[in-house]
């Protein structure tokens, strides 16, 4: 088993070019209840032969942010909702309503909850210290993921992570793609929106061959838009590595540097940014097959 990256927010649009670019390397991606769109029979049913794993949050961190929402008529369409088409995801998560470290019960409730339906929703913890992590041991799950607000640094979450694989149970780390945490954690899968995201304030990340570490991530600022204050990182027009960069883009993409800024640089710009995701992810395994991780 390897390590899947999971794309949340990707765009039908930049699924299909990249799988007309790269048709072996499937983009794997992560839907949100929470944010439903009129792509979602593309991801489904319709192109489902272009994406490699296939999740589904349950959109809870949005429901956190509109308080006009009755939860539990949410809760209920998301019943509904996987009792229909749930069979189709690799895997969805539970209606874990509760971020704070308290939120034990009431999402334990909503767990059960879910499982009395028939489903087989994937728990999520927020409290790495508490009752958690043993119960979900003891219960027997196959697979947890870990909230992305607990766990912040290397630390915190090896002691956890570790206990949880020496079990066998496959870990989903929610909301990061951090180097220095997924490359180094015996992790099953994770989920950005980074690549979708990052673009949208004019930088784009290369995977540069001759920078020095194991991290060769170099993130460029396409210099499109004025910024207050003195710049931050790397320029494209004094970077290093530039012609490199060019060649880079021509030979996967067959785009020049004036397409990240021209018409169409949405689309650009993401595509370059989830691509450098899936090479991110090409590299982790190699480290991960050298850990002897899920072997």
């Amino acid at each position: 088993m390897s390590i899947q990256i999971f794309h949340a927010c990707l765009r039908r649009v930049v699924n299909t070019k990249h799988y007309e670019l790269f048709p072996g390397d499937k983009l794997n991606v992560l839907r949100s209840h929470g944010i439903p769109t009129n792509e979602e029979s593309y991801f489904l049913m319709t192109r489902r032969d272009t994406v490699g794993g296939l999740g589904h949050d349950s959109g809870v961190f949005t429901l956190q942010n509109d308080k006009s929402s009755n939860i539990e008529m949410v809760f209920n369409r998301y019943v509904d909702y996987l009792l229909r088409v749930g069979h189709l995801f690799n895997f969805y998560f539970n209606y874990d309503l509760d971020f704070t470290k308290n939120g034990y019960a009431t999402n334990i409730g909503y767990q059960e909850r879910l499982e009395e339906a028939g489903l087989h929703p994937v728990p999520v913890i927020h409290d790495l210290y508490g009752d958690e992590v043993d119960y979900y041991i003891d219960k027997g799950y196959q697979m947890v993921a870990i909230g992305s607000n607990e766990g912040k640094n290397y630390n915190e979450l090896w002691p956890i992570v570790d206990k949880l694989y020496r079990k066998g149970i496959k870990i989903h780390l929610f909301g990061t793609t951090r180097w220095e945490l997924i490359s180094t954690l015996p992790i099953s899968s994770c989920d950005s929106s980074n690549g979708n995201q990052i673009g949208a304030f004019g930088d784009i990340k290369y995977w540069n061959p001759k920078k020095q570490g194991n991290n060769k991530t170099d993130i460029i600022y396409l210099e499109e838009y004025l910024r207050p204050g003195p710049q931050r990182g790397i320029t494209l027009s004094t970077y290093e590595f530039r012609e490199d960069l060019e060649r880079y883009l021509w030979e996967n993409f067959h785009i020049t540097t004036d397409h990240l800024v021209g018409y169409e640089k949405e689309l650009y710009k993401q595509l370059v940014n989830v691509h450098h995701l899936v090479e991110i992810q090409h590299e982790i395994n190699k480290i991960h097959r050298i850990k002897g991780y899920w072997m």
